[in-house]
């Protein structure tokens, strides 16, 4: 019998991003830690249905593995909630993207439906029944519930979607736990509101707006089955597997809020750096909780090939429980595949290599410009349009001397530097291009051998990771990727890159971009840059890895860290160049494209 084998995960997470509701007055429940943990969430109602979820979850993965739609055999589905009672959106999944020859199956066991799905691919694999397995996950609750948004119980909840693919190979679930505990039936219930004090049910003319009733009493015994059975779980799925806590890599459970995360772990054995959440950026998403926050780890670097996986969660109020054992057994990828698939547009291809989630409906672009990009790595850096543009410090029209020139007289004597730029470097710039246009350009790497001051020759080296050389310093690479998360009127672009090697990407650089019609009641973008200075950066700071030590030890270059105490006047050295680049090519109206600037060297 052939074992299952866990080929990739992926999340697909809607762009509008919403922070933790307000308290509404009256709340009981207001202080209770049981609804604390969440900074934001995103919210996928009225821009993306259910389907339409599920529909770009799929799509990513089965384009991130090279799967054609007419190869899959079975789509297993979860969703909260689907976009009508009846039916769910299986079939509405499997005609929007092609997959002809897939049988659809709904499963449904709540927050538990993730793992459960798992199981069940698994026996259709062993079996010999299917070979390629998709199991899909859509949260697209809270966003659909404005009355129960005004509640404590709403600011932990989030929406997102999921999709997993599983084939016959090397065995990746060891050991795996399920129980009911129907005695708890009953805690937690999605059901209509009062109206006017009477209970009427959904299906009955007049019934209140969906909600879900919290009272201290049902708070404190979901706590206290959440708190007991997860832990008892996990435990006997490794010791199933034949493992300890000491054996297990990494601990990704649900996360209904930080408490119950934070008593897990201490409860489990594991804890520290050998767990993961999205709990803060993500929120609550019930039975996508895990295969995201799995996704989210993989993406991060957090997994590595041959690791153990222990995973853990309850469902409603603690009538069922389920636990898994995984041993990672696909190969160690980058976040995402950036060969451009045949057929596929700009745009298509544009949003696998940034995963840009784009919400539907947004202006097209303004004119007199059109979709900036920067010049194909096949150009000469130093593009005649550029040396036109006066203003430009770039290695190519100045010395290192000069700049650095620059660079101390921006650096004014007449405060104490450390005061202003000791842990944190901040800088903004209005940009009079549309919002759109400017964050295409940033969203492509290349962008950034016109704009930076030094970082040259950029080229992919697989999964969305580029090298390149920071030419200011001798025989210096730069590994680096762009990080995309776009909403209709504010984006955000991270840099992750690192000098010298390129699996810790630890070095960020954050550009916020807003729409200025928002801020500043003018056309164009508000950019944003942020810097935080890493541990790493310090050469006080001994506890590093060793290529941290290899890196500050080298005597033909400064270190990083060094020129931290610059890092403000040579960003605003850089980002007037963006905004000189940006503002040049939109007034000229000229397009430039990316003539295929990805291949692998």
């Amino acid at each position: 019998m052939p074992d299952a084998h866990i080929v990739d995960v992926v999340k697909f997470m809607p762009g509008r991003i919403v922070a933790a509701s307000p308290v509404g007055e009256g709340d009981s429940l207001a202080g209770s830690d049981f609804f604390h943990g969440v900074a934001q969430r995103r919210f996928a109602s009225p821009e993306y249905s259910s389907a339409e979820l599920g529909i770009h979850a799929l799509s990513k993965l089965l384009r991130r593995n090279g799967i054609a739609a007419d190869n899959v055999d079975l789509i297993l589905y979860s969703c909260v909630f689907n976009d009508t009672f009846w039916p769910g959106i299986g079939p509405a999944v499997q005609a929007g993207v092609g997959a002809r020859n897939a049988m659809v199956m709904q499963v449904d066991t709540s927050c538990c439906s993730w793992l459960s799905a798992l199981r069940v691919a698994e026996a259709f694999i062993g079996t010999g029944q299917c070979r390629n397995v998709v199991v899909l996950t859509v949260t697209n609750f809270i966003s659909r519930l404005p009355e129960f948004q005004r509640s404590s119980g709403s600011r932990v909840l989030g929406d997102g979607a999921s999709a997993a693919l599983l084939a016959p190979g090397e065995r990746s679930i060891l050991a795996s736990f399920e129980r009911s505990h129907g005695e708890h039936s009953g805690l937690l219930n999605f059901d209509p509101d009062l109206v006017d004090g009477v209970f009427h049910d959904f299906w009955e003319r007049g019934c209140g707006p969906i909600s879900v009733r919290f009272t201290e009493e049902s708070v404190r015994a979901i706590r206290e089955n959440a708190t007991a059975l997860v832990p008892e779980a996990v435990e006997i799925s490794l010791k199933r597997a034949g493992m300890i806590p000491d054996d297990v890599s990494l601990l990704i459970t649900h996360q209904p809020n930080s408490k119950l995360l934070d008593d897990w772990r201490q409860a489990c054995g594991i804890t520290g750096t050998r767990t993961h959440d999205t709990l803060a950026k993500y929120g609550n998403l019930f039975h996508g909780s895990i295969p995201v926050t799995l996704a989210d780890a993989l993406e991060e670097g957090r997994i590595r090939t041959g690791d153990v996986l222990a995973l853990g969660t309850f469902a409603n109020g603690g009538d069922m429980v389920s636990a898994m054992t995984l041993r990672w057994t696909a190969p160690v990828r980058a976040p995402a595949i950036t060969q451009r698939v045949d057929g596929a547009s700009d745009a298509e291809h544009y949003e696998r290599l940034h995963a840009v989630t784009k919400p539907t409906g947004t202006a097209p672009f303004l004119k007199p410009g059109t979709t900036m990009r920067p010049s194909s790595v096949s150009t000469p850096p130093s593009r005649g349009d550029l040396a036109a543009i006066s203003g430009l410090i770039r290695r190519e029209n100045t010395s290192q001397e000069e700049c650095l020139a620059l660079m101390q007289k921006l650096t004014k004597p007449v405060y104490q530097h450390a005061e202003i730029f000791d842990e944190y470097c901040s800088l903004g710039q209005y940009i009079d291009v549309p919002f759109d246009v400017l964050v295409d350009y940033a969203a492509d790497v290349h962008s950034l051998e016109e704009w930076t001051y030094s970082v040259r020759d950029l080229r992919h080296v697989g999964g969305g990771l580029y090298r390149g050389q920071e030419a200011i310093q001798p025989d210096t690479k730069i590994f680096i990727r762009a990080d995309v998360q776009r909403g209709p009127d504010l984006a955000t672009v991270v840099y992750p890159c690192a000098w010298d090697q390129g699996h810790d990407l630890w070095m960020r650089y954050y550009f916020t971009f807003i729409d200025a019609l928002r801020t500043l009641r003018r056309p164009g973008t508000v950019a944003l840059w942020t810097n935080c200075k890493h541990p790493y950066y310090d050469r006080d700071v001994t506890d590093v890895p060793q290529y941290i030590t290899e890196g500050r030890s080298r005597t033909d270059r400064y270190w990083v860290g060094d020129i931290w105490p610059n890092f403000d006047a040579i960003h605003r050295i850089e980002i007037r160049n963006m905004k000189r680049i940006a503002e040049a090519r939109f007034i000229s109206g000229t397009e430039y494209s990316c003539r295929e600037p990805h291949a692998t060297r």
